[in-house]
């Protein structure tokens, strides 16, 4: 039987890398990025003709802020970006004239959320926009769209099984 098994299973495991890749490609065409329940501080910025880079920053008191992740997103392959701070008081920077071809949406979430832009000669393209609570601070340039957020996104688990349609809290047996 496992001299059956054997060529079958080789082939699957060759076309892992090739499945990983295209997994990968479908992700970052429409990309989702979600924060926690804590604060945090995104910044969206400028990274070079047709890139924006994200940076994720935890913001906690009596500590310095560090940098948790971030991702280099390019035109080429991302057409829309969305961030979903979700819990705790957030701040969104914009940085740099954002490259036309992206759209970019912040939904700051729950808490009092801070958006500002750094000054700019020129106003960012029409693919930006903040979705803000009535709490929420902005301070943007008029070229940027803000419009209400959407309902409650509620916790980091509560957004992630809207998201993905899951059931919370129970516990689904075999298949009978």
């Amino acid at each position: 039987m496992t001299r059956q098994l054997l060529p079958a299973l080789r082939s699957r495991l060759a076309a892992l890398p090739i499945a990983a890749v295209r997994y990968y490609q479908v992700l970052q065409a429409e990309a989702v990025l979600v924060g926690t329940d804590a604060p945090a501080r995104y910044v969206v910025a400028a990274a070079g003709p047709g890139r924006v880079r994200v940076q994720v920053w935890a913001l906690r008191p009596a500590w310095p802020d560090s940098l948790l992740g971030q991702q280099l997103y390019d035109v080429r392959r991302t057409v829309r970006l969305r961030i979903y701070g979700l819990g705790g008081n957030d701040q969104f920077e914009l940085r740099g004239r954002l490259a036309p071809g992206f759209a970019v949406h912040l939904y700051g979430g729950a808490g009092h959320n801070q958006f500002w832009q750094e000054e700019l000669r020129q106003a960012n393209g029409a693919g930006l926009t903040i979705y803000a609570n009535s709490t929420d601070l902005v301070r943007v340039l008029a070229s940027v769209r803000v419009r209400p957020a959407p309902p409650a996104l509620g916790t980091a688990a509560e957004w992630i099984s809207s998201f993905y349609r899951l059931r919370l809290g129970q516990r689904r047996g075999p298949p009978q």
